[in-house]
């Protein structure tokens, strides 16, 4: 009774096959829209609270981030962990940034940050959902989607240093250039799917 959402191009017909068979329901992420953001949870907020904001991503297993910070100067700019950091990490942010926020107010960073730095296309996304203006730093380990990129016309940094990421991240929000709009997905339809499909089963298991 596996319930799947999936975003790659390497299925074959084989396992799509073997995916519905033991799934309940299957979502194709790429099939649903090319870009998927919940309108429920990023809403404009007219005073962001925060001025900049930094994000990497929700995983550092290369230590490229903290490897990166440990030789960085002290910046203005607040930091919000990822989800799988390393624990013990923050201790090391905290020396390098005025303030570090806990994963778990992800979503209300990103509603908040007028300004954001992040190496995450999806978090870009969900910052310009929101009425904010982010700044995309590629990581070396990740790819990404360079024609939308370039579509929405979203400010890009290529890898360097974490100084000269945050040097270059500080002169392009003087003239933040225009974004352009883009028409996001609506997941209601699948959000209230997968909601019958958990309660149908709750109803089963409590029989």
């Amino acid at each position: 009774r596996d319930i799947l959402l999936y975003n790659t191009d390497e299925t074959n017909e084989l396992m799509q096959e073997g995916m519905s068979e033991f799934c309940s329901l299957v979502y194709n992420l790429e099939e649903l829209g090319e870009i998927i953001v919940d309108k429920e949870l990023y809403t404009k907020i007219e005073n962001p609270s925060i001025e900049k904001a930094i994000f990497f991503g929700d995983d550092d297993y290369n230590e490229l981030f903290l490897q990166g910070v440990k030789e960085s100067s002290k910046h203005d700019i607040t930091l919000l962990m990822g989800h799988y950091f390393f624990l013990g990490n923050e201790k090391i942010f905290t020396q390098h940034f005025n303030e570090v926020i806990d994963e778990e107010e992800y979503v209300e960073t990103i509603q908040n940050s007028k300004y954001l730095l992040t190496a995450s296309l999806q978090t870009a996304l969900e910052s310009i959902a929101c009425g904010n203006s982010p700044v995309l730093f590629k990581r070396e380990d990740k790819l990404y989607n360079d024609e939308l990129i370039k579509k929405l016309n979203i400010p890009v940094i290529e890898s360097k240093s974490i100084d000269d990421t945050i040097a270059d991240f500080e002169n392009i929000i003087k003239s933040y250039p225009s974004i352009e709009n883009f028409e996001i997905y609506d997941i209601s339809e699948v959000k209230n799917e997968i909601s019958k499909k958990i309660e149908d089963y709750k109803k089963l298991t409590q029989g």
